[in-house]
């Protein structure tokens, strides 16, 4: 990492076993049960991970053997590593513990670390807590900017309000402000057009005039039925995800249609639409009693400007389209 300091140490070399030496030829090392370990990891913050593992292998570096229900495993496995930018420790809870105290001194630099970091404070204005927090998962980390450096916590942190409080370091800040802006805009509003066609024999005169794309596709999938609207409607909705929408068709006489549904994301680019949970429901009165039938149930992806058929039931089947078209 650039800017971080080399330490340099005067130390007595302690003697260690070679790495992939055998359980025979190093009896002394402990023995631990996988129970018996735990992981912990520990970023630097002032040295370069390497500089870092390099001073304090020979303070509070060892091996051990682990003991498996079959054995003992086949070489002795080192207490810390390099992983990445961070130093991964493994060794019993009390060595971890004793391990971090040596990591915490020897990081100290000449600098305390809160000034090191920097933070801010972001209220979402357009997507929730979740969605925010989803975006930015790949950039979460444990840092240490408490009283105690050995005390972790998250680099994003929501409030029981909303407010998201940022602690990071100048470079890191940059690469979560850009995702923000990107992910905390306007959700794009859609237009949701239904139709509930009639597929039947003879044309008896349906009540909603059908679009021409619409009816020809139709007669290319079903060419033994001749289509007729039953009811339409149209929602202007947002596209935002976790949005629950819901339209009444109309219908046939005394039947109406309804349709319920979930936003799950809409692509910008593509300008498609998924949706999810998109319940198609038939009601009537039946001897002065409502009744209400769920005829499927289902999720879906709504391309820009195209008809999607949902479903179909019955021996004159009854199908569900819907058309989704950007509204602003």
């Amino acid at each position: 990492m650039m800017g971080r300091r080399v330490i340099v140490l005067a130390l007595i070399g302690l003697a260690l076993p070679c790495d992939g030496q055998s359980a025979d030829e190093a009896p002394s090392n402990p023995v631990y049960s996988l129970d018996e370990l735990v992981i912990q990891q520990y970023r630097p913050r002032n040295f370069s991970e390497r500089a870092l593992l390099s001073a304090a292998k020979p303070l509070v570096g060892r091996h051990y053997w682990v003991q498996e229900k079959g054995g003992m495993r086949g070489e002795a496995v080192e207490n810390i590593r390099a992983l990445g930018d961070t130093l991964l420790l493994y060794d019993t809870p009390e060595y971890v513990r004793r391990m971090l105290d040596m990591l915490v001194q020897l990081d100290a630099g000449e600098n305390p670390s809160d000034e090191l970091l920097d933070s801010f404070e972001y209220q979402p204005r357009y997507v929730g807590a979740k969605v925010l927090l989803r975006a930015l998962n790949p950039m979460e980390r444990k840092i240490a900017w408490g009283r105690d450096p050995r005390e972790l916590s998250s680099n994003l942190n929501f409030t029981e309000t909303g407010l998201l409080i940022v602690r990071e370091a100048p470079e890191e800040m940059r690469r979560i402000r850009s995702v923000i802006e990107q992910v905390d805009v306007p959700a794009q509003e859609v237009f949701v057009r239904t139709y509930v066609v009639r597929g039947t024999r003879e044309l008896s005169g349906g009540s909603i005039e059908l679009p021409v794309e619409l009816t020809k596709n139709l007669e290319v999938l079903l060419p033994q039925y001749k289509f007729e609207g039953v009811g339409f409607a149209l929602l202007r909705t947002s596209a935002a995800p976790s949005r629950e929408g819901s339209l009444r068709i109309g219908g046939d006489g005394p039947v109406h249609y309804e349709l319920a549904f979930k936003t799950v994301s809409y692509d910008q680019e593509s300008g498609a639409l998924s949706l999810e949970r998109c319940e198609f429901v038939r009601s009537w009165m039946h001897t002065g009693e409502p009744r209400v039938d769920s005829i499927f149930r289902t999720d879906a992806n709504l391309r820009s400007g195209e008809y999607t058929v949902l479903g179909a039931t019955g021996a004159e089947p009854i199908f569900l389209v819907i058309h989704q078209s950007p509204a602003n």
